[in-house]
């Protein structure tokens, strides 16, 4: 895990790189025959935990970046029904258990390790009420588009509440053989003509693929009650599938 990856700049960049995702409206639905308890891991600046919060439930935002907590404090929301805590997914001990456990948006794609993987779900196992239910929402690998990208230059352009423009230069290396992404990221941020500032940062991420998340919710103990092939609609049993794009489990005790 990048310990720099959403400091700063990036912290705050964060919402509008995901500003159109549509977990937000999922999550509270999805969670209603759960209960009420949520723990959420990598909740970054709260973008899920808020909603959550203020559709009622009692919601646990875990964070290891302390520039993603400060972005999510500044925010608005129901203080009696979301509690912060700063701490490491794979070693967070708290004396709650759960009735969801998140880990949303390819968060375990930020361990480069599959041990660090088997150690938050095991750890996610011990906090979980007996009923309980871990969700964990990841993309599927696209490989023809790995190969067609590859060391290829993006650059994104995003209009910021201020009406500043933030640049977004974004080189992505894939090492197939070994399931490795490295990202290069340079943000800039103009008024105008005028560049106020500027910050770069390097990301490694791995990828997995269905039957290795398979194994590992095995490996922690825990068993697979559903599969989906697609978070936006969470009634429809869909398949997890290339074409679909995603891949969803849900695990009990």
């Amino acid at each position: 895990m990048n310990e720099t990856e959403y400091a700063g700049f990036f912290a705050e960049f964060y919402d509008l790189l995901h500003a159109n995702n549509i977990d937000i409206k999922v999550y509270p639905r999805l969670l209603k025959d759960y209960g009420k308890t949520v723990l959420e891991l990598g909740a970054g600046t709260g973008r899920i935990a808020i909603p959550l919060a203020k559709a009622g439930y009692q919601v646990t935002a875990l964070e290891y970046s302390a520039d993603m907590i400060r972005v999510l404090e500044e925010k608005e929301y129901p203080k009696e029904n979301l509690s912060i805590v700063q701490g490491d997914a794979r070693t967070y001990s708290l004396l709650q258990r759960f009735d969801a456990i998140l880990l949303t948006c390819n968060f375990i794609n930020h361990f480069i390790s599959s041990d660090d993987v088997l150690n938050i779900l095991k750890n996610s196992a011990r906090h979980l009420n007996v009923n309980g239910v871990i969700i964990i929402d990841c993309s599927i690998p696209e490989t023809s588009f790995m190969y067609d990208s590859n060391g290829k230059e993006e650059i994104f352009d995003f209009k910021t509440s201020k009406g500043t423009i933030i640049k977004d230069y974004f080189t992505a290396r894939y090492d197939l053989l070994n399931q490795k992404e490295l990202d290069y990221i340079k943000l800039e941020e103009y008024d105008g003509t005028v560049l106020i500032r500027q910050a770069e940062a390097n990301e490694e991420l791995t990828y997995y693929y269905p039957r290795e998340i398979r194994g590992l919710i095995r490996e922690a103990g825990l068993k697979i009650v559903r599969e989906s092939g697609a978070l936006w609609d969470p009634d429809k049993d869909i398949a997890i599938s290339e074409e679909n794009g995603e891949m969803i489990f849900y695990c009990g005790l």
